[in-house]
């Protein structure tokens, strides 16, 4: 049996940029989960509206908040299904400030073109400006 607090060598982190955060909507699917801390991406990503949510693309120049977990391989599936990897959300390594990588859902390559910019890249503080 596991140890509250030991890590299991598949447990990956994983990065969250919108309603799978802490207060959000949809945070409870990350009950099981450990919370490491606020993370922000490098300035190397957009965040964007996709289809009435948060989407992270590649490119762009912008340092997306969030916040970093850690993740069982059954809470990272059960996440694969929610988020539709990998056809509506892809799940790929992203690269942290400060250093390090995560795992974090985003916009497939190509999609999310014209949805609008959250230029602030934050989520919690475009949503509170709505």
């Amino acid at each position: 049996m596991q140890q509250p607090g030991a890590h299991t060598q598949d447990e990956q982190a994983l990065f969250v940029y919108g309603t799978l955060m802490r207060g959000q909507t949809n945070a409870g699917h990350l009950a099981s989960a450990e919370f490491i801390g606020l993370a922000q991406t490098v300035a190397a990503f957009t965040l964007v509206r996709w289809q009435g949510y948060p989407g992270l693309r590649r490119g762009g120049s912008t340092g997306v908040r969030g916040e970093l977990y850690r993740v069982s391989p059954a809470v990272l599936a059960a996440l694969d299904a929610f988020e539709g990897h990998p056809t509506l959300y892809r799940r790929e390594p992203v690269q942290l400030a400060g250093g390090g990588s995560a795992q974090a859902y985003l916009v497939p390559s190509g999609e999310g073109l014209s949805a609008p910019v959250i230029a602030s890249g934050d989520w919690r503080t475009a949503e509170r400006a709505r």
